[in-house]
């Protein structure tokens, strides 16, 4: 489940007994073939994101316990530190942090790097999931005195702020959800172990393999510095 290849000429999924490609008729050696990153190492990767976030996190935590308005002030760097960290620095290097300690790439379907526009599209389904559920947060502790948040400790804080939310939120709760769900079983359910956000932008994520790669795809050479085949 964790990998499939494809032919390093032109990106078809093949089997490792293939042998020309039987898409564009080119021999290659399964040394060769193109590795999609499977569910497992996606996996990895998305927890040592988190562990990196992890000190901010515990900041964010503490202060939001504390200040009824912490969540309005922390709204736009959070969305700015995000931009860089999903956006970025995946157009920059072609993944986060925990994508490349685990030795994965995102690039486009020709096997080129990405570009802002599909790492943007990449990003932009939970970013604006997330900035409705903080607006939705927002507009909750206006209805509340710094008394009644300050001394709730934090389920009933959480509870309060959900009751007092706009009649929006919870659709947008459960839209949140679905997507994150969909994620994982749309990468499950494809030999390119590629995910809703993938499809989306028009990518996928593959082994890496160290020193520059060149794929030939449909008569035009990609180039992925660093990456492009495992």
């Amino acid at each position: 489940m964790d990998s499939a290849i494809a032919c390093p000429h032109c990106l078809a999924l093949v089997r490792s007994t293939d042998e020309p490609c039987p898409s564009c008729g080119r021999s290659f050696a399964v040394a060769d073939a193109v590795r999609f990153a499977g569910f497992w190492v996606r996996f990895a990767a998305f927890w040592l994101d988190i562990a990196i976030w992890l000190p901010y996190l515990i900041v964010y935590d503490i202060l939001d316990r504390r200040y009824r308005h912490f969540l309005a002030y922390d709204a736009i760097p959070q969305i700015l530190i995000g931009i860089i960290f999903w956006v970025y620095l995946v157009r920059r290097f072609g993944g986060t942090p925990g994508k490349l300690i685990m030795g994965i790439r995102i690039v486009r379907l020709d096997g080129s790097p990405v570009g802002y526009r599909e790492a943007l599209l990449r990003y932009a389904p939970e970013c604006i999931l997330a900035v409705l559920l903080v607006l939705a947060g927002v507009l909750a502790r206006e209805r509340m005195t710094d008394a009644q948040y300050i001394g709730l400790d934090l389920h009933h804080q959480l509870q309060m702020e959900h009751e007092l939310s706009p009649i929006w939120r919870q659709p947008v709760d459960i839209l949140n959800t679905a997507w994150g769900w969909s994620e994982f079983v749309v990468l499950l359910m494809n030999r390119r172990r590629r995910a809703l956000h993938d499809f989306l932008a028009g990518t996928m994520v593959i082994r890496r393999r160290g020193g520059p790669e060149t794929v030939q795809h449909q008569g035009e050479t990609a180039v992925a510095i660093g990456s492009t085949l495992p």
